[in-house]
């Protein structure tokens, strides 16, 4: 019996550590967002299927820094659209929680964090119509909420910063858009990983101030990837760091001074 529980045990202990054998992730508890709460966020009230939350000081006159969040847990091995989206590495959130700036918000993807999904939930919503004009919609709607017309900077990780890219157009009150291991160019990022052509290309715009980060290990969009988008964006005011060892989730720090002095070089030329 004892010799049982042993490899019982031994067993559960392996398949904890196996992501194959994790418990699915729309039955686990939303431990980030807690994190969140903890620091001083609250949720803002939006209608499914969007999730934001936000942290205002005493500054009412500060820039928003709002994080879009990657695409999160969009496709299983094979080509399979996952049955829940939520990001098992949100960094967009580690990085709002880690912005000491008088105005953060926190603002997930279309159906992400959610235990029970709702109905307007489909899996071509995070799969191949993620960056479509239903989720645009949403994180528009999201953001007019919770900035309004008040001046603004639009932080993405990976495929968020593709949707803040698009999303710049439809909002006058962006001062620049900061991209961490961001897809700028999903067309050149289906070429790169040789992926079907993606079905929504928007048109570059190369107005706004661009800050980009890159990973030296990232795999998924390695610098030289985005040196090409960026090449193929144009634009008069962009900059991109790379740091080395630093793999597609991190870990990613925000040097603020740095990106606050490019963006007012930015404003004088």
């Amino acid at each position: 019996m004892c010799s049982r529980r042993f490899y019982l045990a031994i067993g559960l202990l392996l398949c904890a550590l196996l992501t194959a054998c994790a418990a699915p992730i729309e039955d686990s508890p939303p431990e980030p967002l807690n994190a969140l709460t903890q620091a001083g966020f609250v949720p803002v009230a939006l209608k499914p299927p969007i999730k934001a939350l936000v942290r205002e000081g005493s500054v009412e006159t500060a820039p928003w820094h709002l994080y879009l969040e990657g695409d999160g847990n969009a496709w299983l091995r094979g080509g399979v659209p996952s049955p829940n989206p939520t990001p098992r590495s949100p960094v967009a959130l580690w990085l709002a929680l880690e912005d000491t700036s008088q105005r953060v918000a926190y603002i997930a993807r279309p159906c992400q964090w959610f235990t029970t999904l709702p109905d307007s939930c489909q899996p071509a919503i995070w799969t191949d119509e993620r960056y479509g004009e239903q989720a645009q919609q949403w994180l528009l709607e999201t953001i007019q909420t919770i900035a309004g017309d008040q001046p603004m900077r639009l932080i993405g990780f990976s495929g968020g910063a593709h949707l803040a890219l698009q999303l710049t157009p439809l909002l006058p009150e962006v001062e620049g858009v900061v991209s961490v291991a961001g897809n700028l160019d999903d067309e050149l990022f289906a070429k790169h990983h040789r992926l079907p052509a993606p079905r929504h290309i928007p048109k570059r715009m190369s107005e706004i101030p661009l800050w980009s980060q890159s990973g030296g290990a990232d795999r998924i969009v390695p610098p030289e990837l985005t040196e090409r988008m960026l090449k193929a964006r144009g634009g008069r005011c962009q900059s991109h760091q790379v740091f080395d060892k630093v793999e597609h989730a991190g870990p990613w720090q925000l040097n603020w001074s740095r990106i606050q002095d490019f963006l007012d070089g930015c404003a004088g030329h």
